[in-house]
């Protein structure tokens, strides 16, 4: 949004300019890149907004809010509650390109940090957790090509709690 009202300004101040036509020019590409940037969020926007996604049953529970975004850009915070198994919360921080939202997750599990790629893929307002080969750490996917979006969990929009 910041972006936005640069650029305007930056279109009103070189339109002040007149009979140049370098200025007009500079203006005419000013205007392009703002219905570029507008164009852009919009289609973000439309995929992924900001709020709260979660996936609950059976004593599971993932929970993502969507807290930042800015040009592709997400942030967030994501955790995990899993039946029996020892529950995590942590940032998300990532991008999105095309349907596919990929990120770091720095969490806490047990009073030790650690992070680790998670990715989602967009789907009419659904997130579909992704999973795939990891690197040698675990901590990265080996190809994000092959990420499969085949989870049994799809995390829906509620309201935030």
């Amino acid at each position: 949004m910041k972006q936005i009202v640069l650029i305007v300004g930056a279109i009103l101040s070189l339109s002040s300019c007149k009979d140049n036509k370098d200025n007009k020019d500079t203006t005419k590409e000013v205007i392009h890149d703002v219905k570029e940037v507008i164009a852009n969020e919009e289609t973000l926007t439309a995929l992924v907004e900001l709020g709260c996604f979660e996936y609950s049953k059976d004593n599971n529970k993932v929970r993502f809010k969507i807290t930042n975004i800015l040009e592709d850009s997400i942030t967030g915070t994501l955790s995990y509650a899993y039946a029996e198994k020892d529950a995590n919360q942590g940032v998300f921080k990532g991008t999105l390109n095309d349907d596919k939202l990929i990120g770091t997750y720095t969490f806490t599990s047990e009073g030790v940090e650690s992070k680790r790629e998670v990715a989602f893929k967009v789907n009419d307002s659904v997130l579909i957790e992704g999973y795939g080969a990891l690197n040698d750490s675990g901590t990265a996917f080996q190809d994000n090509a092959t990420i499969k979006y085949t989870s049994t969990m799809p995390l829906v929009r509620t309201t935030c709690e």
